[in-house]
């Protein structure tokens, strides 16, 4: 079984970047073991180029931190380009990552994705603050996808 790392996903986007021309306009990463250096490349493809990514899956990528999460917001509010569907569950990034995206799209509304799909990252107690984001007129959220991040009985037993 082959798994895409962040060396290898280096690589791609610096063929990306040498050939924007025959870039997708969705990249489909889900699954695989991309960190926060991952998250860093696709940041410096969306900021260093005119590629204009329309969505992006990184679901599944448990190795992803605050500091990938900070990588893709950058990306987002740099360019003001949204992302139509930005796919980031099952990243256990839990109440701080999310408040790291939200304050990202406070930033800059305009590069709210349409649609956000945040399941299972164990956010917990930081819901209440996607309501600003929904306030700003600028904001292009449609959608929001928050399900299954109640605690799980793992999730109390390490406290």
């Amino acid at each position: 079984r082959c798994t895409l790392r962040d060396e290898g996903l280096k690589e791609i986007t610096l063929t990306l970047k040498s050939c924007p021309e025959a870039c997708p306009k969705k990249l489909y990463l889900g699954g695989n073991s991309i960190g926060d250096g991952g998250c860093v490349s696709i940041s410096d493809v969306r900021n260093n180029t005119k590629i204009d990514l329309k969505e992006i899956d990184l679901s599944r990528n448990s190795s992803i931190g605050l500091r990938g999460l900070q990588s893709i917001s950058t990306a987002l509010a740099m360019k003001g380009r949204p992302f139509e569907k930005l796919d980031l569950s099952f990243i256990p990034f839990g109440d701080a990552g999310f408040s790291e995206l939200v304050e990202a799209f406070l930033d800059c509304p305009k590069a709210t994705p349409k649609y956000l799909l945040l399941r299972y990252c164990r956010i917990y107690n930081s819901y209440w603050k996607i309501s600003r984001l929904l306030q700003c007129p600028d904001c292009s959220l449609v959608r929001i996808d928050l399900r299954n991040n109640s605690r799980l009985q793992s999730d109390t037993a390490e406290k």
